[in-house]
């Protein structure tokens, strides 16, 4: 009877870490809280053309483009990216009367759960207002020296 508890327990587990394992997690290393309106000098700001919370959409980078993919959680607006010819290091999030800024460690080409400051009186986070872009072209790596 223990040897079976035993497998049962061990299989519970390896299903256990096999489900965790498939979820993908965040790519950014810290988030900062930004009181106000940041500058996206030195960015490049995303912003409904027509007004209003962001929607999907793409902007042009040097070297490339940003698409922008939003979803809306019960707990608020959150979106992801994904640059084609650009790696992004910061991620600047406006909503509300404040703003996140996503940290990353290692420039990143894709990212998903960014959204704005929370919302004390909601509990949500506020809708958002407009993202800063900031990084480089996608650099190529220089290949091997055969030499060495």
């Amino acid at each position: 009877m223990r040897i079976k508890a035993v497998s049962a327990l061990t299989l519970a587990g390896i299903l256990s870490l096999a489900l965790f394992s498939t979820v993908a997690a965040d790519n950014w290393t810290s988030v900062e809280f930004v009181a106000g309106n940041p500058s996206c000098e030195g960015g490049f700001k995303y912003e409904n053309p027509l007004g209003g919370d962001i929607v999907d959409g793409s902007l042009t980078v040097p070297g490339g483009s940003i698409s922008i993919d939003v979803t809306v959680t019960a707990d608020g607006p959150i979106f992801a990216f994904t640059a084609t010819g650009f790696l992004v290091d910061k991620v600047t999030v406006k909503g509300g009367p404040n703003a996140n800024n996503f940290l990353y460690s290692t420039p990143e080409d894709s990212d998903h759960h960014l959204h704005a400051p929370l919302n004390a009186k909601s509990g949500k986070w506020y809708g958002l207002s407009h993202l800063c872009f900031y990084g480089d072209e996608k650099k190529t790596t220089p290949p091997d020296d055969p030499k060495k």
